[in-house]
Order: C-alpha cells, then structure tokens, then sequence
C-alpha cells in the first residue's frame, strides 16, 4: 500500500498535477523506477526492501535518488576515462556504443524512469553486463568492464593486435566482435607454453605443444591451469587491480569449455589463431 501511495504522488508528480490517471504501460514503468529507487537506498544501507517496509517510503525514495545522482556523476567520470583510453583499433560497434552511451547521461531520467537505459549498447564484451542490472547501475558496470579491456589492449603493440583480429576476422571493424577477447586467450596460451604473452604470436608448433600439454588433463586441471596462466600473465602485464585480475580470471574459465571442444577435435587452430 506504500507503493501505491508513493505511485499515484509519482503520477502526480510526472502529470504535473494535470491528471491522476496515466495508461497502464506508463503506471507500470513508473512503479518499476521506483522499486529501482528504493532498491538503491536499500543497498546503501545493507538493507532489503522486505527490512525497509517500517521506514517511510517517501523518505527511501529521496535518499534513493540522492544515490543514483552520484552514480550518475560517477558514470560520467567512468564514461570519459572510456573514451580518453579507447584503443586506437577500429570498431565500429565499439565507437557507436561509446557515442550512444554520452546521449545517455544527456537523455536519462532517474526522476521517473530510473531503470530505464535510454540508449543502444551493442559492442559486446568479454564478460557481459549480468541481466538483473538495469538503469545507471548497468551502465557504470559496463563502463567498469570496459574500461578493464581497454587496459589489457594498451599493454600489446597495436599493430599485433591488429594482425590478429584480421586473422580472426578480416572484417572485425565492421562486425559485432570484442576485440580484447582473441588477445587474452593468444596470451594465455603463450602463459601456459612459458613464451612472452606479447608477441601474441601462436604458430603451428605452439599448438601442437599446447595440444599435448592440455589433451591429458582432466576438466578440473584445465581448468585451474587456466586460472594460474591468467594470474601469471596479470603478473606480466603489471596488472595490479583486483577487478581486472578477477576480470581475466574469469575470461579463463570462459575459455575452458571451447578448449574442451578444441581438444577433443584435435585442433586449437580456432582457439589459437596465428597472427596475419
């Protein structure tokens, strides 16, 4: 009954008094945002929705706002440092999601529709943006991840790192396709043979030692040779942060079905390309 209380001041508030009713869609989206809102204050203060039904709802739903206000202004913050360490790589997928992500601060309205992502977001990342995460909160995550992968790009020459996106896909500036992803797996897979993960370089012979190697592991040491060749190529790039390290971690793990795949094909050619 809060809710619809704090809902009808919301349409009020969102008709500037002109009228009490608004169609249902609207009502609907309306009541999501707040829900959004209150579930920002509930987080700052450790609390659930379920805890926070004594307190008064109006007062959650300012405090709320006041949250997603510094996450906004934490967003922007997150957005222009995206843009500062953009590689120098073509993408345009990666150069139009940026681009729609600046409108988004411009077009957002935390006041009634908090949840929303009023903008298009389609360059894809190693590790998506988990669902349940909706508004500001999938925004800076994304522009959190983003900003991890443009990291781990600056710490390869660029020309390598060209030369093996046009062995992945000589059309990769103009298709939908990560460009940090085929640089973290050629990298483990150098970690694992010893060699110097910057050279990005996986010929023939690299493969045929990674496929001995690899082949006579069980799932579960594949996996944790994984995990231990991302620690020690973080440890070689100097990446010192616990998110990117954790990110890479979880690259790894990622990579442990598709190598399970190569393996049992006998062939990690489409795994481990070599550069053009």
């Amino acid at each position: 009954m809060k809710l619809w209380r704090l809902l009808a001041k919301q349409t009020a508030r969102y008709t500037m008094g002109d009228s009490s009713s608004v169609p249902v869609e609207t009502a609907q989206e309306l009541l999501s945002s707040i829900c959004f809102v209150i579930g920002e204050a509930a987080e700052r203060e450790e609390g659930s929705l379920a805890g926070l039904s004594g307190s008064d709802p109006d007062a959650l739903f300012e405090r709320g706002q006041k949250v997603i206000q510094k996450k906004i202004t934490e967003g922007r913050k997150l957005w222009t440092n995206a843009c500062l360490t953009a590689p120098e790589i073509r993408s345009q997928s990666y150069r139009d999601t940026l681009r729609e992500i600046g409108t988004f601060f411009r077009q957002y309205d935390f006041r009634f529709f908090a949840h929303q992502i009023p903008c298009s977001i389609d360059y894809q990342l190693c590790l998506p943006v988990p669902e349940n995460l909706s508004g500001i909160r999938y925004v800076n995550e994304y522009l959190r991840r983003i900003l991890i992968e443009n990291g781990v790009l600056h710490c390869f020459e660029k020309d390598r790192v060209i030369r093996l996106l046009k062995s992945c896909c000589p059309d990769y500036d103009g298709l939908l396709i990560n460009l940090c992803e085929p640089v973290i797996t050629n990298a483990l897979g150098l970690t694992l043979l010893g060699e110097d993960p910057c050279s990005l370089q996986i010929a023939d012979e690299h493969r045929e030692t990674l496929l001995d190697l690899l082949r006579p592991l069980p799932r579960l040491k594949r996996k944790a040779a994984l995990e231990h060749a991302a620690e020690q190529l973080c440890r070689s790039l100097q990446i010192r942060d616990p998110a990117a390290k954790e990110y890479l971690s979880q690259i790894a793990d990622g990579i442990c079905p598709r190598l399970s795949s190569a393996i049992k094909a006998g062939d990690l050619s489409g795994l481990f390309p070599s550069l053009c």
